[in-house]
């Protein structure tokens, strides 16, 4: 779960990541498609999700376009931003919040495990 203000870094963290694994896409935030995929192809992880909720109206159409069948799903990352308007979706869920906050001439990343 990605937090941050507008601007805070969210987009930019998800393509490090992406990056990291090796993703060639070009990796920008799904803030109308609300969705973008991204496989994998390590034998570990087989894709990268992000999801960006700032748009959404309500939890019904993430799971219209499938998002469901891939947050919490196994060798799976799914980065969120703006998940405080999931709270059905991350039940049961095993979660770590990564909040992105600007500090004095940079950013400051705190992650916890949920």
């Amino acid at each position: 779960m990605l937090y941050g203000e507008l601007g805070a870094g969210k987009s930019t963290f998800t393509r490090g990541i992406a990056e990291y694994f090796n993703i060639k896409d070009n990796v920008t935030s799904p803030t109308f498609t609300l969705m973008n995929i991204y496989p994998i192809n390590n034998n570990i992880i087989d894709n990268l999700i992000h999801i960006d909720t700032y748009r959404l109206e309500d939890e019904e159409k993430l799971i219209e376009i499938g998002a469901e069948d891939y947050i919490g799903a196994p060798n799976t990352i799914c980065l969120i931003e703006w998940p405080e308007k999931l709270n059905d979706l991350l039940k049961n869920k095993k979660i770590t919040k990564v909040k992105i906050e600007h500090t004095n001439g940079g950013r400051r990343i705190t992650v916890e495990d949920k």
